[in-house]
C-alpha cells in the first residue's frame, strides 16, 4: 500500500499523557478540559491546533475525540450553511432585479452562484467525521511539514524575483509597453520567428493585482502539487505557460496582440492535481479535488464573464494540458481509498 504522509497518525506530535494538553503554533502546553473546550469552540479543519488527554498517545485534531465530535460537526454545518445562503442571496436578488428590469443579465450573480457551490460542497464534506478529520490532518501536515514550508518559501522567492525583474526592466526600457515589445509575448513577432517569447512572455503581468492573484493561486496549488509530484509539477507549470500562451495566440482571436500572466501554468497545476486526485482517492482529503475544480471554474469563468480581457482560451488550454500530463505520468489506473 502506498504511503501518504499526511494520513499517518504516527507523524503527529506525541502526548505526554497529561490530563489535557494543547499543541498550537509548534508549541506543546499543559492545559485543562475547560481551556480545551474553549479551543474547540472556534476550531476549524484548517486550524493547525491539536489536543490530547491521558488516553491519547498522540496529539490529534479535536474532532477525533468523541466528546467534541458532535458539537464541532454541528457548528461546521451551521457555519457553511450560513455561508451558502450568504453567497446565494445576492445572486437571487440580482436575478430578480434583472427580471423586473430591461437591463442586461447581471453576470456578477454567476460569481455568487459559484461561491455558493463551493460553500455547499464543504457543507456536505463536513457532515461526516471522516471528512472533517481528513481535512484537519491534511491542513496540519501542510502547515507543519518541512518540505511544504521549503516549497512555499521557494515559490514566494520566485514570485518576488519575477516581479522585481519586471519592474527593473520596465524602468530601464521606459514602461510596460516597451517591456512587452522587447521581451513579452507579442503575437506578430512571435509568429514571425521570435518563439522564445512563448517562454518569457507569461512571466510579465499587466498590473499589481494581476500579479498578486496569479501568485496567490500559485502559492496554494503550486505548493501542494510540487510536494506531491516534485519536479514533474515544476515541468508542468513551465510547459503549461508555454502551451497556454501559444493557445491564446492561435485560437483566442485577434482582439488583442499580446499575452501575459502565469495563470495558464497555474491552471495546468490545477489540472494535474485534480486528475490525480480523482484517479487516486487516497491522495487528497475527501472532496478536496472537487473543491479545487470548483475554484478552477470560479477563477476561469468569473473573469471571462465580467471582462473581455480574460484569456479564457489560455486558462482552459492550461487546465487540459495539466490533466493530459496527469494521464501521461500516472495512466488511467483508478486507485480506491483504503
Amino acid at each position: 500500500m502506498k504511503y501518504i504522509a499526511w494520513r499517518d497518525i504516527n507523524r503527529l506530535p506525541l502526548n505526554d499523557k497529561n490530563d489535557w494538553s494543547v499543541f498550537s503554533n509548534g508549541k506543546y502546553r499543559i492545559s485543562d478540559e475547560e481551556e480545551v473546550q474553549r479551543t474547540t469552540s472556534s476550531w476549524m479543519p484548517s486550524s493547525p491546533v491539536l489536543v490530547g488527554n491521558k488516553h491519547s498517545k498522540h496529539m490529534m485534531p479535536p474532532v477525533m475525540f468523541p466528546m467534541f465530535e458532535e458539537s464541532i460537526i454541528r457548528r461546521l454545518q451551521k457555519y457553511y450553511r450560513m455561508l451558502f445562503i450568504a453567497c446565494l442571496l445576492p445572486a437571487l436578488v440580482l436575478a430578480l432585479l434583472w427580471v423586473a428590469s430591461d437591463k442586461q443579465f447581471p453576470l456578477s450573480s454567476i460569481a455568487f452562484v459559484l461561491l455558493a457551490l463551493v460553500m455547499g460542497t464543504e457543507y456536505f464534506i463536513f457532515r461526516s467525521l471522516l471528512g472533517v478529520s481528513e481535512w484537519a490532518l491534511f491542513f496540519f501536515w501542510l502547515k507543519n511539514d518541512k518540505s511544504v514550508k521549503l516549497i512555499f518559501l521557494s515559490y514566494t522567492l520566485f514570485g518576488v524575483l519575477i516581479y522585481a525583474f519586471q519592474l527593473y526592466f520596465q524602468n530601464k526600457l521606459g514602461g510596460f509597453e516597451q517591456l512587452m515589445h522587447s521581451y513579452g509575448l507579442m503575437y506578430q513577432p512571435t509568429k514571425s520567428g521570435d518563439f522564445w517569447r512563448l517562454i518569457t512572455g507569461p512571466y510579465f503581468h499587466y498590473s499589481v493585482l494581476h500579479f498578486a492573484l496569479n501568485f496567490a493561486n500559485l502559492l496554494f496549488i503550486g505548493t501542494i502539487a510540487t510536494r506531491f509530484f516534485g519536479y514533474r509539477a515544476i515541468l508542468v507549470f513551465i510547459l503549461g505557460n508555454i502551451v497556454s500562451g501559444f493557445s491564446q495566440m492561435t485560437f483566442g482571436g485577434q482582439l488583442f496582440d499580446n499575452y501575459g500572466g502565469i495563470s495558464g501554468g497555474v491552471y495546468s497545476l490545477f489540472g494535474l492535481l485534480i486528475y490525480r486526485g480523482f484517479s487516486d482517492k487516497a491522495l487528497l482529503p475527501t472532496g478536496f479535488n472537487i473543491v479545487c475544480f470548483e475554484l478552477f471554474l470560479l477563477g476561469v469563468l468569473v473573469p471571462a464573464l465580467l471582462s473581455p480581457n480574460s484569456a479564457l482560451v489560455a486558462h482552459i488550454a492550461g487546465f487540459l494540458f495539466g490533466s493530459l500530463c496527469g494521464v501521461v505520468f500516472f495512466g488511467f489506473k483508478y486507485e480506491m481509498k483504503n
